[in-house]
C-alpha cells in the first residue's frame, strides 16, 4: 500500500468514527427515526394488518420521544405507510425482530451499503485503489450520507443498488439484488435499472426480475387492495407534504417565483441531455449518472438523504472522466466543490436563506450544480473501454 493510499484509508476511518457515534445514537433512539415507520410497516404485514388504515397506523406509530440529540419530538410516521407494500414485505426479516435490535442492524446496513456501493462504482469505473478510496471518502464525508445515518433512511442501500447495477458484466444474481434494493424506495432511482436492459438476454432479465416479482405477488396475497391504499396516501397526505420537500419546486415556492422551478430544471436537464448526446463515448456509468441525476432534479419529493445514490453516481462518472485520458485539475476541483463543500454550505445556511420549516431547501441547488459539472465531464472523451446501448449481449 502506497503512502497516499494509507493516508486515504486513515482518513476514511477517521471520518467514520463520528458518523458511527451518530449511527449508534440514532439506533438507540429509533422511535424518532424514519426506520421506525418502515419497521412498523413490516410488523403490520406479519400481523395481517393494513398499514394504509389511517386510524390503525396512527395508533401504532404515534409517540413522543427523545431523539439522538436529546430533543423531545413526535414520531416521523405521518399519514399512513408512505412506501409500497412491497417495501414492507421485503423488510419482513427486520420486522420480525424487536425495534431496538432491528434499528442497530439497519444502521450497520446503511454503512455497509454505502461503502460497498461506492467500492463497486469505483470498480466499474476501473479506478485505482487510491482513487477508489478517494471516492469512498467523498461518500462518507458527504452531507447526504450524514443525513442518512441520522434519519436511518435508505440511502446506503440505494447506493449499493446503483453499485450492483453498474457492473460491466451484469448477471441475474447481481441484477436481481440491485433491483430489489432499488425498489425499497422506488422513487429515488427508478430509471437506473432501465439503463441496463438494452443488450441483456431475455433469460437474464426474467431471472433478475423474479425476486421482485415474487415480493410483489406476496404483497398482493397479503393485502390485495394495497395499491389503492398507497395511491390514496400519495395523492392525499403525501401530496400535502410536497411543500416540505427539498426540491427545486419547493425552492421556487418559498422564493415566491413559481416560474423559477421549471427554469432551473431546464437549466440542469438541457446541458445534461446535450452533453450526453454529443459525447463520442458513453460508459455505462455516464448513462446511469445522467438518468439518476436528471430524475433527482425533476422530482418534487425527497430530502437530502435521498440525494446520496444519484449524486454518488454522478461523482464517480465525473471522477472517471477527470482522470482519463489525462488528469483534469479543474474538473477534480469542481468535483470536490460540488460533492464536499456545496452540500454542507447549503445545509449550514438553511436557517439564514429562505428559511422554511427548518428544512435545507437551498440544498436543492446541489443536484443542479452537480449537473453542470457532469455535463462538463461528458464533454471529455476518455479513450477507455465503454459500454453503450449497442454493446453485445451479456450473459
Amino acid at each position: 500500500m502506497s503512502r497516499q493510499e494509507l493516508r486515504l484509508l486513515i482518513l476514511a476511518v477517521a471520518v467514520t468514527v463520528p458518523l458511527a457515534i451518530l449511527g449508534v445514537a440514532a439506533a438507540l433512539t429509533p422511535e424518532t427515526t424514519d426506520f421506525r415507520c418502515v419497521w412498523t410497516g413490516s410488523v403490520f404485514v406479519l400481523e395481517g394488518r393494513d398499514p394504509y388504515d389511517l386510524a390503525d397506523w396512527t395508533r401504532a406509530t404515534y409517540s413522543v420521544g427523545v431523539d439522538a440529540f436529546g430533543r423531545t419530538r413526535e414520531s416521523n410516521c405521518f399519514g399512513t405507510f408512505s412506501y409500497p407494500l412491497t417495501t414492507a414485505v421485503a423488510m419482513v426479516p427486520l420486522g420480525a425482530l424487536p425495534l431496538g435490535v432491528a434499528a442497530v442492524i439497519w444502521e450497520i446496513l446503511i454503512f455497509a451499503g454505502a461503502v460497498i456501493g461506492a467500492a463497486l462504482l469505483a470498480q466499474a469505473a476501473a479506478l485505482s485503489r487510491a482513487h477508489s478510496l478517494m471516492l469512498i471518502v467523498i461518500v462518507l464525508i458527504s452531507q447526504p450520507f450524514e443525513q442518512n445515518v441520522m434519519s436511518a433512511q435508505f440511502g446506503g442501500l440505494s447506493l449499493l443498488a446503483v453499485g450492483l447495477l453498474a457492473a460491466p458484466t451484469l448477471g441475474p444474481a447481481r441484477a436481481g439484488l440491485g433491483l430489489v434494493l432499488a425498489a425499497l424506495k422506488p422513487h429515488i432511482i427508478p430509471l437506473v435499472p432501465l439503463v441496463r436492459v438494452p443488450g441483456q438476454r431475455l433469460s437474464t432479465i426474467v431471472a433478475a426480475a423474479a425476486p421482485l416479482a415474487l415480493i410483489a405477488l406476496v404483497s398482493i396475497a397479503v393485502q390485495p387492495r394495497w395499491p389503492l391504499g398507497w395511491i390514496a396516501e400519495l395523492t392525499g397526505q403525501r401530496r400535502e407534504m410536497l411543500g416540505m420537500e427539498v426540491s427545486l419546486w419547493t425552492l421556487a415556492s418559498v422564493a415566491g417565483i413559481p416560474i423559477l422551478a421549471p427554469a432551473l430544471i431546464a437549466a440542469g436537464l438541457v446541458p445534461l441531455a446535450v452533453a450526453a448526446r454529443r459525447a463520442r463515448e458513453l460508459h455505462v456509468l455516464d448513462l446511469i449518472a445522467v438518468v439518476a441525476l436528471g430524475w433527482l432534479i425533476l422530482i418534487p419529493y425527497g430530502l437530502t438523504s435521498s440525494h446520496l445514490a444519484p449524486l454518488a453516481a454522478a461523482w464517480v462518472a465525473i471522477l472517471r472522466r477527470a482522470l482519463v485520458p489525462t488528469q483534469s485539475g479543474p474538473l477534480i476541483l469542481a468535483l470536490f466543490l460540488v460533492a464536499g463543500v456545496l452540500p454542507w454550505a447549503m445545509y449550514l445556511i438553511r436557517f439564514d436563506v429562505l428559511a422554511y420549516n427548518g428544512l435545507e431547501v437551498t440544498s436543492a441547488l446541489v443536484p443542479l450544480a452537480t449537473a453542470f459539472v457532469l455535463a462538463a465531464a461528458l464533454a471529455r472523451s476518455p479513450k477507455v473501454a465503454t459500454i453503450t446501448r449497442s454493446a453485445p449481449a451479456e450473459s
